[in-house]
């Protein structure tokens, strides 16, 4: 449908400006008012290409139901705010790894304790324990992450995959209530992670040379893609009022109360079993509604 006659909106939203406007046919015919204006000079993510487009009496074509453009459009959002929550582990993920590698390269001072490498004329600066704490702090976020994307993919899969709709459907909710979380939390600490990393290098860290430069531009970009976090974080608010959500927010603790009474006996993770179990579905309440 051309978008012409669709609603002044967003319901009316065109996904697609083809080249050129298609004929009675459906073949490609008159060049169409769009053009590309100039390619954008980022902050970062300098191997991602994007321009200004000029649309110029463009024709556009919805896809899917008339004047449900919108709704369209929020299927490739939420796949994109997965796949930007993953971008910021990536980044938080490369810059550990090298700032763990700079660390115990780089020799400057004495361990509190003594000297760890008596041979040689300085310990690694992995002994210090300011920087033991940001590579830790790192570290811990990035496997939780790991562990949480993982767990939302799972979602993903049981929402098209499982045998009962009801399970389908739960999966479903609780892939809603989670995309702008996981956009939200991943890029949000894989921007700290980077900056944590890059003051491992100390002034290093500033030299474009050393690298760490970029995955922090590159890290701050991926915490504004697709909305600003407040806007992503409104989503959830307003979602919280559709009966969906709200059935994914009563499912959720339910979920995490279930998991830490069935590994409350695994010594290798009861001590964090142990303090997540008291006031779960309070604490997951508060934080959802809120």
């Amino acid at each position: 449908m051309p978008a012409s006659r669709a609603l002044r909106s967003t319901k009316g939203i065109p996904l697609i400006v083809p080249k050129f406007v298609l004929d009675a046919d459906g073949n490609p015919g008159e060049r169409n008012g769009v053009s590309c204006g100039a390619l954008e000079e980022k902050m970062g993510i300098h191997g991602n290409s994007t321009c200004v487009m000029n649309y110029d009496e463009a024709t556009g074509y919805l896809i899917g139901e008339e004047n449900r453009g919108l709704n369209a459009m929020f299927v490739m959002m939420n796949e994109a705010r997965l796949g930007v929550g993953l971008q910021g582990l990536s980044i938080s993920e490369i810059a550990y790894q090298n700032a763990v590698e700079y660390a115990n390269e780089r020799i400057q001072g004495r361990a509190l304790t003594g000297a760890k490498f008596p041979d040689k004329k300085a310990d690694p600066i992995i002994v210090h324990p300011d920087i033991r704490r940001m590579l830790m702090d790192i570290k811990a976020i990035n496997e939780g992450g790991r562990a949480f994307m993982l767990w939302a993919a799972l979602q993903g899969d049981i929402s098209h995959r499982a045998e009962s709709q009801e399970d389908r459907q739960k999966a479903d909710d609780l892939m809603g209530l989670l995309t702008p979380v996981v956009k939200g939390v991943l890029t949000d600490k894989g921007f700290d992670n980077a900056v944590k990393a890059q003051q491992v290098y100390g002034g290093h860290g500033y030299i474009e040379e050393w690298g760490m430069s970029q995955f922090v531009r590159d890290a701050r970009i991926a915490a504004r893609s697709t909305r600003v976090q407040t806007a992503s974080r409104r989503s959830i608010s307003s979602a919280a009022s559709c009966r969906a959500m709200a059935a994914a927010q009563a499912d959720l603790p339910g979920e995490v109360n279930a998991f830490t009474k069935q590994h409350m006996d695994n010594e290798a993770i009861q001590p964090f079993t142990e303090t997540a179990a008291p006031g779960t579905r309070r604490s997951l309440e508060a934080a959802t509604m809120a």
